[in-house]
């Protein structure tokens, strides 16, 4: 598998250009961890950064960048300039006001100085489209327009202009006059006055501003894992599974599939099922589609207790925890075996399963807890006959034994009395 290292660093690439569609909404989103608003001038576009190094001064810079370092892997180190402050609905027809660049950079951290600063190293030859700030806000039509009208490596004067006009022509009522002021910044306190003038609601405007920052923002788990995943196979390529040598376009003559030779299905499967039953015994990698309710989970379900039949320990993942435990619920009902499917995944699915375990236990004891005492004091008749005779026999014992010590102690006083 010669081709394989090529392959997978190339679906790297793709998966990595994939996710830097991400995008932030604001800067007071949950996944930014820290951000700061830059002043002075654009740097991309006045071209004072030289050989892409912007010098940012204070603590808060310093502050950001060794964050930036020490949260390398989990975290993106982003340039960000053109300000689109404009209201988004949320849930229960609610609107909130988001505030965030429009246009990224990818950035690294130079140097650091503790009390004076941090030197960012800016990749201007790489523009990136805040995505998910723009379809927040815009139809997939107006993105498109927005790709196709500014430049591609770095945003200029000329490329803020197209911004203007295509703004202009899809929101009306859009403020835009806030970019002449490029290539100078809106201070930190000018930007927030010009977010509280926004004001919130429906009717808010769609807001261009002269304004960047420097954020840095939580990578995807998700994506995080799969590049990771790719890296480790494409550094040991023979090492890669069947299934994977599979999709990579590998052949592997004489291969047989991880199902192995026929097992007992304990149910009827139709036709199709069937079919992909007998494919997935003969075939290291079997892709079965098709809409929601044609038997897909039954049919995987079925498969994995062909596998258990035959003394095999069978892996089921999703993407989704709901569809992980509709499978295992089938293999349970069909067998009859509650329990014999360990589920692993997020701890708020598995709380959720705990909870869920816990509501009907105790449904159950409140339905049945008539039933329940009377089985108790039925077996524990006996022993809680003896208790009650005990006590009632130590009871004149325990009176005299209390009157006595009043008498020796004497009548007793109350406070204040002499």
């Amino acid at each position: 598998m010669k081709s394989a290292p090529g392959i997978l660093h190339y679906l790297a690439e793709c998966y990595r250009e994939n996710g830097s569609r991400v995008g932030i909404t604001s800067l007071s989103a949950g996944r930014v961890r820290q951000s700061l608003i830059v002043e002075g001038e654009d740097a991309v576009v006045s071209r004072t950064v030289l050989d892409g190094l912007l010098y940012v001064p204070g603590k808060k810079a310093a502050t950001l960048a060794t964050q930036a370092r020490l949260y390398e892997k989990e975290c993106e180190l982003f340039y960000g300039s053109v300000f689109l402050i404009a209201p988004i609905e949320k849930e229960e027809s609610k609107s909130s006001l988001t505030f965030a660049p429009l246009i990224l950079y990818a950035t690294t951290v130079e140097s650091i100085s503790e009390t004076s600063g941090a030197e960012f190293s800016i990749n201007t030859s790489r523009r990136v489209l805040n995505y998910a700030l723009l379809e927040s806000v815009a139809s997939d039509a107006f993105v498109a327009l927005i790709e196709k009208g500014i430049d591609s490596d770095s945003h200029s004067e000329g490329c803020v202009g197209e911004l203007r006009r295509l703004f202009g022509e899809t929101f009306p009522d859009a403020s835009t006059e806030g970019l002449f002021k490029l290539p100078y910044l809106l201070t930190n306190r000018e930007l927030r006055a010009v977010i509280e003038l926004s004001g919130v609601g429906a009717k808010a405007p769609v807001t261009l501003v002269s304004a960047a920052a420097l954020f840095l923002a939580d990578r995807s788990t998700e994506m995080r894992g799969v590049l990771n995943d790719l890296a480790v196979m494409a550094s040991a390529p023979d090492e890669v599974s069947d299934p994977v040598r599979v999709i990579l376009g590998e052949a592997l003559p004489g291969s047989c599939g991880p199902m192995g030779g026929r097992g007992e299905i304990p149910a009827i499967l139709s036709a199709a099922q069937e079919q992909v039953a007998t494919s997935a015994r003969s075939h290291p990698l079997t892709l079965a589609v098709g809409p929601p309710g044609t038997g897909k989970s039954f049919t995987i379900a079925a498969l994995a207790m062909e596998a258990m039949s035959r003394g095999e320990s069978v892996l089921i993942a999703s993407k989704m925890d709901h569809a992980v435990d509709v499978v295992a619920d089938k293999i349970e009902e069909t067998l009859g075996l509650p329990g014999i499917c360990v589920r692993a995944g997020r701890k708020s699915c598995l709380f959720a399963r705990m909870d869920r375990h816990i509501a009907d236990t105790v449904s159950f004891l409140k339905l049945n807890r008539r039933y329940l005492l009377q089985e108790s004091l039925r077996l524990h008749r006996k022993t809680f006959q003896a208790f009650s005779k005990g006590v009632r026999a130590r009871t004149p014992q325990r009176q005299e034994s209390y009157f006595e010590d009043v008498r020796k102690r004497g009548p007793s006083r109350r406070v204040g009395e002499s």
